[in-house]
């Protein structure tokens, strides 16, 4: 089956507290957005009540000078992210990063009518590992707006860099990012907990 190249356009909504959302969506002819897409859909599927609970256990860490973020490939999709936050108590799921490419298919394929970002997804332009950096930038800025970028630590791994109970023992890619200004970027040695 060949699927027809379709135009996606993109609409940026502005929620409360200065948070914000894209929605992706096929281009129609008389540019209308899709049956459905509103300021008050996408509101409400910003964030649930788990959602509201873990982003609070977000932002308390997120107020600390450095975090550290782990970054890992999915299984089945391979190429959707999941980012995780170490915490005091272990590590906190943040968002998932799915690619732009992935979201041009769905729509294509009409598997769905329209794509939005919310607090536990976000949109990036590749899986390479500066645009992970620059859409988890993005995704601090659109779902904690009022939160002075961190200084945080990125490991970005594959699915081979989980070890037994989910532990990171090696990350294949790390970097310090002041998240404020994304430059300097400076090369740490990779993160090992013991056994």
């Amino acid at each position: 089956m060949t699927v027809r190249p379709v135009d996606i356009k993109e609409r940026d909504f502005a929620l409360s507290n200065g948070r914000r959302a894209r929605a992706f969506y096929p281009a129609t002819l008389d540019g209308s957005c899709p049956v459905g897409l509103s300021d008050q859909r996408v509101k409400d599927s910003f964030a649930d009540d788990e959602d509201a609970e873990r982003l609070a256990l977000i932002r308390a860490t997120l107020e600390k000078d450095f975090v550290r973020v782990d970054a890992h490939e999915g299984i089945d999709p391979a190429d959707v992210w999941g980012l995780y936050l170490h915490t005091n108590d272990g590590r906190l799921f943040l968002t998932k990063m799915i690619p732009r490419p992935r979201v041009t298919r769905m729509l294509q394929a009409g598997a769905e009518s329209f794509v939005v970002e919310t607090a536990t997804m976000q949109v990036c332009e590749s899986e390479r590992p500066a645009e992970l950096r620059a859409a988890f930038d993005r995704w601090l800025q659109r779902v904690f707006p009022d939160v002075p970028s961190p200084v945080y630590e990125l490991n970005i791994g594959g699915e081979e860099s989980l070890g037994p109970g989910g532990v990171v023992p090696e990350a294949v890619d790390v970097e310090v990012v002041n998240g404020a200004h994304l430059a300097p970027r400076q090369t740490v040695n990779a993160y090992a907990p013991g056994p």
